[in-house]
């Protein structure tokens, strides 16, 4: 039982201290530096690591192992001098896992969408559904895309400034 006690106390804090590493590396380095380049560089960038860090080894040895094996040394335990630094430990980091997995992971996933929806070929990614091509392929989305023809020009209805109106036929 002694074996299983340290066993397990030794892995939470090693695991405990990948899965701060890999927290402090992202807050205090890769994100400060992706800050410093343009929206199409940062969200392929970020949607590059964020792919790249949802493996099995990430996950087993930091991410959810730091939380299993904090849990299995306050099992272990129970009843002894190291179990309010353990409880402690575990507390904070299920604070940390609820919050990635409540709010990073759907920030994550948003930016993902984002860089998918970016590679799209430009003559998809005009505003406000201005999706034909309108001219040679180097030129702006505005000069490269004719916009939809609105409703007003097709005699529906018409929205402006919140008042609806009958468009002129």
């Amino acid at each position: 039982m002694n074996f299983l006690r340290a066993a397990s106390l030794l892995g939470a804090t090693l695991t405990m201290g990948v899965a701060t590493g890999a927290f402090a590396l992202y807050a205090h380095t890769i994100m400060p530096g992706l800050k410093t380049t343009d929206d199409r560089t940062f969200v392929a960038a970020f949607g590059a690591m964020d792919r790249a860090i949802i493996n099995p080894w990430f996950m087993i040895s930091a991410f959810l192992g730091a939380l299993l094996l904090t849990i299995t040394a306050a099992l272990t335990n129970l009843g002894r001098d190291p179990l309010p630094w353990i409880a402690a430990a575990l507390g904070l980091y299920v604070i940390v896992v609820v919050i990635t997995l409540a709010v990073n992971v759907p920030l994550n996933d948003a930016l993902k969408a984002a860089g998918s929806r970016s590679a799209a070929p430009a003559s998809r990614r005009c505003a406000r559904g201005s999706t034909r091509p309108a001219g040679p392929r180097g030129t702006s989305c505005a000069r490269r895309c004719r916009p939809a023809p609105s409703r007003a020009s097709r005699g529906r209805w018409s929205s402006t400034a919140g008042q609806v109106r009958s468009a002129p036929s």
